[in-house]
C-alpha cells in the first residue's frame, strides 16, 4: 500500500460504490463443475472509496492487496495514470476480514467496473488474475453474483444466465450466521476430485423450483438430499458440524447448513419468523455471530457506473471543475 500525504492535497473527486455481501443458499462446489450456483445477495455491503489529488501521479491501494486478483488487475490498467492526478482506490470490508462473504470477489468487481461494464465477460479476466493454472480454477459465480445478482439469484456461468427472485415465504426466515473461523480451503479445492460433485445438480434444481414454486416442504426436502451429499463426501469442517449439531437439536431451528467451501466460514439456518427471538437466544449460546436475514436482502452494484465516473473526473479535470 502507498501511503498518501493528503494535508496539501486538493481532492478532485471522491465517490463511493457499494456492492452485496454474497452467501450460498445452495450450489458450493456444485459451481466448481458445472458453474451453477443459488447465491443469497445481502448486506452489509462491502464500499469501494475512488479519490483523486491533483498533487503528484501515482496510484493508492487501501485494504486491497497489490497481489489479489483486483490488486493486479488494476496494476495493469493505465487509465489509473493520467492527467497528473494521484488516484486512491480504498476498500471497506464491513465484516473486518472475516471470510465467506465475497471481499476478494467484490474488490474485483469494483475495480473491473472502473473500465468496463460488468457481464458475464468479466470471468475472462478474473480466471487470468486469480488463477494460476494449477488445480481448479475458481467458478466466479460469487463474481457474477456481486456484479449482476439481486435478492436470490440463480446463476449458470455456461448459459451466462442469472435469474433473481425475492425471498418467497412469508411465514420463513434465514439468518446467516459467521463461524470466525477460517481454514485453507484453498488446498482442500485443489484437490478437489469434481467427477463427485456433479451429483448435486438435480438436488439443487429442485431446490431453484421449490423457489419458484413456493413450495416449503420440496424446499426443506431438496436442501436436505443436497447437504447430505456434501456431509457424505465430507465436505464440512470439524467446527461447522458441530455447530450445526448443536444448532438442528432445537426444534425452532428448520433446517441448518454449512455455506462454501468445508461451510467454514458462514452456516444458514431457517425457522419461522414467530420464532425468531427464540432462535437469536440460541444462537447466542454458541460463538456464531448474527449477520444477515431476508429483511437484508438486496442488489449488487450501485447503479451509479463506475466507468462513467472516471470519464466524469477526466472531463471534469480538463474543464478545471471541481466539485
Amino acid at each position: 500500500m502507498v501511503n498518501l500525504d493528503t494535508a496539501s492535497a486538493a481532492t478532485e473527486q471522491n465517490k463511493t460504490f457499494s456492492t452485496c455481501s454474497k452467501t450460498f443458499l445452495a450450489g458450493e462446489y456444485l459451481a466448481l463443475s458445472e458453474g451453477q450456483a443459488i447465491a443469497l445477495c445481502t448486506g452489509p455491503r462491502f464500499q469501494f472509496s475512488l479519490k483523486s489529488y491533483n498533487t503528484k501521479t501515482g496510484v493508492a491501494f487501501v485494504g486491497i492487496h497489490p497481489k489479489s486478483p483486483a490488486g493486479q488487475f488494476l496494476s495493469q490498467q493505465p487509465g489509473l495514470l493520467t492527467n497528473g492526478l494521484q488516484r486512491s482506490l480504498e476498500f471497506i470490508d464491513p465484516h473486518q476480514g472475516s471470510g465467506g462473504f465475497g471481499a476478494s470477489s467484490a474488490q474485483f468487481v469494483f475495480a473491473y467496473q472502473l473500465f468496463k461494464k460488468p457481464d458475464f465477460e468479466i470471468l475472462d479476466d478474473y480466471h487470468k488474475y486469480s488463477f494460476s493454472g494449477e488445480g481448479i480454477a475458481p467458478s466466479g459465480a460469487d463474481v457474477i453474483a456481486q456484479a449482476l445478482g439481486q435478492k436470490i439469484s440463480f446463476i449458470d456461468i455456461p448459459q451466462k444466465t442469472i435469474h433473481s427472485i425475492d425471498w418467497p415465504f412469508a411465514d420463513l426466515d434465514f439468518a446467516i450466521l459467521k463461524t470466525g473461523k477460517k481454514l485453507p480451503t484453498h488446498e482442500h479445492l485443489q484437490s478437489l476430485d469434481l467427477g463427485s460433485t456433479k451429483k448435486l445438480k438435480e438436488p439443487h434444481q429442485k431446490i431453484w423450483q421449490s423457489l419458484l414454486m413456493k413450495d416449503e416442504e420440496n424446499f426443506f426436502h431438496s436442501l436436505d438430499e443436497f447437504y447430505q451429499l456434501i456431509a457424505l463426501n465430507k465436505w464440512v469442517a470439524p467446527h461447522t458440524a458441530e455447530h450445526l449439531k448443536f444448532l438442528k437439536s432445537h426444534s425452532e431451528i428448520l433446517f441448518a447448513k454449512g455455506c462454501g467451501a468445508l461451510g467454514a466460514d458462514t452456516l444458514l439456518i431457517f425457522y419461522k419468523k414467530n420464532q425468531t427471538k427464540k432462535v437469536k437466544t440460541i444462537v447466542e449460546q454458541t460463538e456464531l455471530v448474527w449477520t444477515s436475514t431476508s429483511a437484508d436482502l438486496t442488489h449488487s452494484l450501485t447503479s451509479d457506473s463506475l466507468t462513467d465516473t472516471l470519464a466524469q473526473i477526466e472531463k471534469q479535470n480538463q474543464e478545471g471543475v471541481t466539485p
